[in-house]
């Protein structure tokens, strides 16, 4: 999902970027530009190896897990407050809320294809397997037993009301398996799958003929969505995070040419972040449930949250020297954070409830969730540098960080 030591941005991306934000240019002059990055570049060049940051990318992972925390910091707390039967008083701010924030894990998704292709593609098989077991796999696995051990008095309590497994070796392998251990870990067993098909991906999209599947594969998630937390890791899931792992993946590919066609349709994908963000609040705001593989809201955050990935993008990389230095500190500790922070949303949340049940209004409930959306990324990112700082060399194998 992440990664460290990247290479530099190249300088023709950000001379193009310039380029394309002081003049417009013609459809044929763009198609003509476009054609010959590809033509010169080609799909399957090797990345030049630096210990560089590409800063904007870093910069684009701090953002994203600023979202992921958003999406878990006001649900925890309305759901502590008012339960899962969501007062009529709290849906507007519930639907702006799910409208910003579901779904964050996507551009995670989208970040890893998009790094395989312009940064690790050439490295042995067995090297990125490596890192990735190591990097990905191995602090996942430390703190699923960490914290199913930590938490089990509790887990045998709930285990035994909702029919689940109540001996320590059985729930474990159930919880690595399917991501259970806490809500947030359901990722890493769909980020696994995504590495282990990577390299198919990655032929399909490199074989000239086999590409219309790639495209194809990439639009599927419209029609196909994921299922909910009760259970995140199904062939549905899958299938819907690929497509954005795909995606990715084309987009590193092609990085200039794919910066070019942004720079020509930035209104465009504007207006289509604006439309498909209405669509959903009115869905949310009507109480739409969805039923089957088709869900509109997912197709629609699908569509939502590519858009806003590449217009973030677009302009990350066109601010790549004045970006805030907190997005890139949080992209150095991005794992670290998305494994640990639902822990302290759920400390912060806790102390609101009994104040917000005894003053439920949605304005206190904004500044309520906003107050724990801050305050669990600074506890997060305060542990996660503190644990780096004591486990030394180990902390990427135990925290991914």
């Amino acid at each position: 999902m992440l990664t460290h030591n990247l290479p530099s941005a190249t300088t023709s991306a950000h001379r193009y970027c310039t380029k394309l934000s002081t003049r417009s240019l013609t459809q044929r002059e763009a198609t003509l530009s476009i054609a010959a990055y590809i033509f010169q570049a080609g799909p399957v060049t090797s990345p030049t190896t630096s210990q560089h940051h590409i800063a904007h990318l870093h910069a684009f992972r701090g953002f994203a897990i600023l979202n992921v925390i958003g999406a878990h910091a006001w649900t925890s707390l309305m759901f502590r407050v008012g339960g899962y039967e969501m007062a009529d008083s709290m849906r507007p701010l519930y639907s702006l809320i799910q409208t910003v924030f579901h779904d964050a894990t996507l551009y995670f998704a989208v970040i890893s294809g998009l790094l395989f292709t312009k940064v690790l593609r050439g490295r042995p098989w067995a090297s990125f397997y490596r890192a990735k077991l190591k990097n990905v796999i191995l602090p996942y696995a430390v703190l699923s037993v960490f914290f199913l051990t930590a938490l089990w008095d509790w887990y045998v309590g709930y285990a035994a009301d909702n029919g689940l497994p109540t001996d320590y070796a059985t729930a474990l392998l159930r919880g690595l398996l399917l991501g259970q251990t806490l809500p947030q870990f359901w990722y890493i067993p769909v980020l696994a799958v995504l590495f282990v098909i990577t390299p198919v991906l990655d032929a399909l999209i490199q074989h000239p003929q086999r590409r219309w599947l790639a495209v194809a594969l990439v639009i599927l998630p419209l029609f196909i969505s994921r299922t909910g937390m009760a259970n995140s890791v199904s062939v549905q899931t899958i299938i819907y995070f690929s497509g954005a792992y795909l995606c990715g993946m084309l987009m590193g590919q092609h990085y200039e040419a794919v910066q070019a066609a942004i720079t020509r349709n930035t209104l465009n994908l504007f207006l289509l972040v604006l439309a498909s963000s209405a669509a959903l609040f009115v869905l949310y705001a009507n109480g739409y449930k969805s039923s089957g593989w088709l869900s509109y809201t997912e197709s629609l955050f699908y569509i939502q949250k590519l858009a806003i990935t590449v217009l973030i993008l677009h302009t990350f990389l066109c601010l790549e020297g004045g970006l805030p230095k907190l997005l890139h500190t949080l992209g150095d500790y991005a794992f670290a954070i998305y494994f640990l922070h639902l822990v302290f949303i759920f400390l912060l949340a806790q102390l609101l409830v009994e104040p917000l049940r005894a003053h439920l209004h949605s304005g206190w409930m904004f500044a309520g969730g906003l107050l724990v959306m801050l305050g669990s990324t600074a506890l997060t990112l305060g542990a996660s540098a503190m644990l780096k700082r004591l486990l030394g060399r180990y902390s990427r194998m135990i925290i991914g960080s």
